[in-house]
């Protein structure tokens, strides 16, 4: 499992707004306005947005919320759940 500093050196290769939440507890990041990190905090937890990718990647599971919990993910799951999300809100931006 990735603690909190080697994920956030992953957000960080990503064209991603960094946005402290929760009192500065808690790290979220944005990609075109739409957060799509949520939640990183010292422990290591963080959701990446999977309401968009879900018929995509039907081996994860997206909460109510749309929500992926990514805590126990290994780095190449995060790399490749990310780089879904960010290639889908690059495609919902050009058919608007």
């Amino acid at each position: 499992m990735l603690n909190q500093e080697e994920k956030a050196a992953l957000f960080e290769k990503y064209p991603l707004k960094e946005k402290p939440t929760h009192k500065g507890v808690k790290v979220g990041y944005y990609y075109r306005g739409k957060k799509i990190v949520s939640g990183l905090t010292h422990t290591g937890l963080v959701y990446l947005w999977g309401r968009d990718i879900k018929e995509t990647i039907p081996s994860y599971i997206v909460d109510s919320r749309g929500w992926i919990n990514c805590k126990e993910s290994k780095r190449e799951e995060i790399i490749y759940l990310l780089e879904k999300v960010i290639n889908q809100q690059d495609k919902l931006a050009k058919e608007l």
